[in-house]
């Protein structure tokens, strides 16, 4: 699945804008997979030990690519993956990888006063190999019957 957004941090920008997600729904926590903090104060966005330069005063797309067949995550900011590695990375194995919740929220260190801003978000869910396939072959099938 694909979770994809918009943001935009105004020159200035000095507090933390966090996408927490959860694993399963309803356990109350949100540090399983995906951590990503766009940290004004620093100037970058950071996950785990990745990380990548903020840009301030223009629209930014977030993108995290989550396969939960293979367990992988991918971030990108501005086009350009800066993380790669597992999504359930805090019990690997334990359960089947999901996607249970996600939460936005902005804190500080300094927290100016200064907000950041979201906006066109989509998630998208990516068919499984054997779906397209099934789809792909159903397509030609009419193709071919549309032909005689």
């Amino acid at each position: 699945m694909t979770i994809a957004f918009q943001t935009y941090l105004p020159g200035g920008y000095d507090a933390h804008l966090a996408l927490y997600h959860s694993q399963v729904a309803g356990n109350g926590a949100f540090d399983t997979g995906g951590f990503p903090v766009l940290q004004g104060d620093t100037g970058l966005i950071v996950n785990g030990a990745s990380s990548a330069a903020l840009v301030f005063d223009a629209w930014t797309e977030v993108k995290l690519e989550i396969d939960l067949d293979a367990d992988t995550l991918d971030i990108s900011y501005g086009g350009v993956v800066f993380h790669s590695g597992a999504w359930d990375n805090t019990d690997p194995g334990a359960n089947s990888p999901s996607v249970g919740g996600i939460n936005w929220w902005q804190a500080g260190p300094n927290s100016s006063g200064t907000s950041a801003y979201i906006d066109d978000i989509s998630l998208t869910q990516v068919p499984e190999p054997s779906s397209a396939a099934l789809l792909g072959l159903g397509g030609l099938a009419l193709i071919l019957r549309r032909r005689k």
